[in-house]
């Protein structure tokens, strides 16, 4: 006997603008799921980035009398004549950069002498790089664009990365040493302050004193939206790295240990107080 066969059944228009109304419904509630992995992959590789430059500047000073890059002149391959000083690749001529009567740029200031000095413990440029970073990709196969839209190391050993503070994403505690474990040894650039309550966060530029023991207001020391969505991570002294909001940040710098250090003889006075810090000298912050 044969049965006869069911005809098919096509969806009805209704039935179709369910389905795609469900489908769309499903895609907006994983959107905001997938932005949020990719943010927390990024923190990681910022985080891993962060520890492998603290263990490079350990391994340096190592087999430098256990002094920091920072604390230790250029004559003995150190960089503490950068300290206080900037550098930006738009200066550069023929690798030297042009000397300012203010002597605010100098040929090996900035950061970024401080991280070139350590080019072999670092291995390669892209670790001066977070992810989070305000800018696209290149186009040329692993080659990524710097921070302020420079051109960024493409190789390992790659000199080019390490030519301007232009090329970092990572701030310098200058103060850095290893007798005091919680003192900021490196970390997110993104930090800045505000004028007055809700207003835009202003970045900092260049060279702050980020002073332990302060009653923070509202308007102090904090991080920028972007980056890490108001977030941040900062590498330690003691190596060890962490991930912090505002009010984590400001109860860290409260931590930090520091007794207090004058401006290097040698170093022009271009350290200001962040706002809510307290004294000069105090675990110092150089930005790229």
């Amino acid at each position: 006997m044969k049965i006869p066969a069911q005809p098919h059944r096509a969806f009805t228009l209704v039935e179709l603008l369910v389905v795609i109304a469900v489908l769309a419904l499903f895609v907006a509630i994983q959107l905001p799921a997938l932005a949020g992995t990719r943010a927390n992959v990024s923190r990681v590789q910022c985080s891993d980035n962060l520890k492998r430059i603290g263990v490079a500047f350990r391994i340096w000073a190592e087999n430098h009398a256990g002094r920091m890059p920072m604390a230790t002149p250029g004559r003995q391959g150190g960089a503490s004549e950068a300290v206080g000083r900037t550098a930006i690749a738009s200066l550069f001529q023929n690798n030297l950069l042009t000397v300012t009567t203010t002597g605010a740029y100098m040929s090996g200031g900035g950061i970024f002498s401080m991280f070139a000095v350590m080019s072999n413990e670092l291995n390669t440029p892209k670790i001066l790089y977070c992810p989070s970073e305000n800018a696209a990709s290149s186009a040329a196969a692993g080659t990524a664009i710097g921070p302020q839209g420079t051109i960024f190391g493409n190789t390992v050993g790659d000199a080019e990365g390490f030519k301007s503070d232009l090329n970092a994403s990572y701030f310098v505690g200058v103060d850095a040493v290893d007798t005091a474990p919680n003192m900021f040894l490196t970390g997110d650039h993104n930090l800045g302050y505000q004028t007055a309550a809700n207003a835009a966060v202003t970045k900092f530029t260049s060279f702050i004193n980020a002073g332990t023991n302060t009653a923070w207001s509202p308007t102090a020391i904090q991080w920028q939206d972007n980056g890490h969505s108001k977030q941040g991570n900062v590498g330690l002294t003691d190596g060890s790295v962490h991930t912090l909001n505002t009010d984590q940040l400001r109860l860290l710098l409260n931590r930090t240990g520091d007794s207090g250090r004058a401006n290097n003889s040698g170093s022009p006075a271009a350290f200001a107080n962040a706002p809510g810090s307290l004294g000069t000298g105090l675990n110092r912050l150089q930005f790229p």
